[in-house]
């Protein structure tokens, strides 16, 4: 049995209180997903972005420049990876088919431009 360990950081971004409700989360690999939660307080930070830390580097894996709107990066495209983003103010960011690779540090950050 592989679990999957899972820091979650807000971003911190001048002017804008970014809020993740968990700080870690473990599951269990190859059964499971995640959804990390993430929002912010400002109604002009128009843009909302998750990135993946691990050892060998910080990739972005997605971005939101509008409520109802999300694109995922690539190389993570048309993956286990999937952006939602019901309004300005919030997101999420959902993880399916774990593996033990999926270890990592994952960051929600918002902006005012993209």
């Amino acid at each position: 049995m592989l679990w999957v360990l899972f820091l979650l950081f807000a971003k911190p971004t001048d002017g804008v209180n970014v809020v993740q409700k968990l700080k870690h989360l473990l599951a269990q690999a190859e059964s499971s997903s995640v959804t990390l939660q993430c929002e912010h307080d400002k109604t002009d930070y128009f843009s909302m972005f998750w990135y993946r830390q691990t050892a060998g580097a910080m990739d972005l894996l997605a971005y939101s420049g509008a409520a109802n709107s999300a694109t995922i990066e690539p190389p993570f495209k048309d993956s286990k990876y999937t952006m939602n983003r019901p309004e300005v103010l919030k997101s999420s960011l959902e993880i399916k088919n774990l593996q033990s690779n999926d270890s990592a540090v994952y960051f929600c950050a918002a902006s005012i431009t993209h």
